[in-house]
C-alpha cells in the first residue's frame, strides 16, 4: 500500500518539468492578455479621437473584445491549473 502511495506520487524532476511547463503556458496566456487589452485600448483611443463610429470600426471593436475577453479566461483558466498544482498538488490535465 505505502509502496503504490509513493509510485503514484510524481517524480522531483517530472514535477520540475511540469511546474516549468505550466509556468511557461501562464507566460504565455499573460502576454496574449496583455497584447489584447492593448490592442483594444488603442483601438478604442482611435475610435474615440475620430468621434465617428462606422459599420467597419464599431465590427473591429466587437471583434477586439471578444478577442480580449477570450484571452482574459484563457489566462484565468491556466493561472486556476498552476495555481492548483503549485499550491495543492493537483495534477493539472494531460494537455
Amino acid at each position: 500500500m505505502l509502496s503504490e502511495i509513493f509510485m503514484s506520487l510524481p517524480r522531483l524532476d517530472s514535477r520540475g518539468e511540469c511546474e516549468a511547463s505550466w509556468r511557461k503556458r501562464l507566460e504565455e496566456a499573460r502576454q496574449a492578455y496583455s497584447v489584447a487589452i492593448a490592442e483594444f485600448r488603442l483601438a478604442s483611443k482611435k475610435l474615440s479621437e475620430s468621434r465617428r463610429l462606422t459599420d467597419a470600426s464599431g465590427s473591429r471593436l466587437r471583434q477586439l473584445i471578444q478577442t480580449e475577453t477570450h484571452a482574459r479566461q484563457e489566462y484565468v483558466r491556466v493561472l486556476r491549473i498552476f495555481t492548483d498544482y503549485i499550491l495543492n498538488g493537483t495534477p493539472p490535465p494531460e494537455s
